[in-house]
């Protein structure tokens, strides 16, 4: 038989609370936990959170200004997507064009 403390007694009873989101766990004016639902998250989410590695690579990231800004993305996935329907048109227009030389 499994017993629960007190404490454990009230993560259960706040879980109504997590809900919406995230409670942080103060003390001293500090946070020192945070309480989620594990329904939101699965394992692997939680590797990368609690993985010190992958923080640092995020930060190193961030620091280094090698990104993109989203509209450079929209703008090169703009331009992708227009190459391949102009493709698409052209292939299908062949098409129709070797089908009609073959009549």
């Amino acid at each position: 038989m499994k017993t629960r403390t007190a404490a454990t007694r009230a993560l259960f009873e706040i879980g109504d609370e997590v809900k919406p989101g995230v409670i942080r766990l103060m003390a001293h004016g500090k946070a020192v936990a945070y309480v989620c639902l594990a329904s939101e998250y699965d394992e692997e989410d939680i590797a990368f959170m609690t993985d010190p590695d992958f923080w640092k690579m995020i930060s190193d990231r961030r620091k280094s200004n090698k990104g993109s800004t989203l509209a450079q993305i929209t703008a090169k996935l703009e331009e992708r997507e227009a190459k391949e329907a102009a493709t698409r048109k052209r292939s299908k227009a062949g098409g129709m064009k070797a089908g009609r030389n073959r009549q």
